[in-house]
């Protein structure tokens, strides 16, 4: 039987120029965005942050849809996507971009993630390292750096006040929607998780961007 936090429903006005669409991963209803390019276009899937759907990842994602096969899944328990029946955490998500890439019939990708996305594309090249063609991470989250608890929720304060006032009617929803228990355990997993030592392991072509002033 599907989990679902609502009916299925498309935004009444679309958020981009890919096509939104609905699929089932592992029983939840999962919402993405996909590009309408040939077929024979290489596969690049964009993971999103802590706490928001993909929605802010498409002016990226639009930029190249002409020449990838486009992807922006809501991962399970974020954006409009359906939550499982036990909280998720890194791996947890890691293994349904797998399966949701399964269920796109997509063999190999190039994955692009930004914060909490990071972490799940290097747990994905970790269990999969034969489906990833490279990875781009913007702005890793997640490990040491991160760590204790409080000096994570200063950073992210910080971080807060830095980002550009059009992100608020896009985060914030978003964040409504993720609610205060998901938040608690799954910032408690991201700070917990090992980003530096699967970072330094991987062996595919990597680009890592970090801002000077990222807390």
């Amino acid at each position: 039987m599907s989990t679902r936090s609502a009916p299925r429903r498309l935004p009444r006005r679309p958020a981009s120029g890919l096509a939104e669409r609905w699929t089932t991963v592992d029983g939840v209803d999962v919402f993405y965005r996909e590009s309408v390019s040939p077929p024979d276009a290489p596969a690049m899937m964009h993971v999103h942050g802590f706490g928001l759907s993909g929605r802010y990842l498409l002016p990226t994602a639009e930029r190249l849809a002409d020449d990838f096969h486009t992807l922006v899944p809501d991962l399970p328990g974020f954006g409009r996507s359906g939550r499982a029946p036990h909280g998720l955490d890194i791996p947890d998500l890691a293994h349904a971009a797998a399966r949701f890439l399964d269920d796109r019939g997509i063999e190999k990708v190039t994955l692009v993630g930004n914060s909490m996305g990071c972490p799940v594309i290097l747990e994905f090249a970790h269990h999969y390292p034969e489906r990833i063609e490279r990875a781009v991470l913007v702005s890793p989250a997640g490990g040491v750096h991160n760590q204790p608890l409080r000096r994570a929720v200063g950073q992210l304060s910080r971080d807060g006040v830095r980002e550009p006032p059009r992100m608020v009617t896009v985060a914030a929803p978003d964040y409504l929607r993720f609610g205060v228990p998901s938040t608690v355990r799954m910032f408690r997993a991201l700070t917990q998780y090992p980003s530096l030592s699967r970072l330094l392991d991987l062996r595919i072509p990597t680009l890592v961007v970090v801002g000077e002033r990222d807390p």
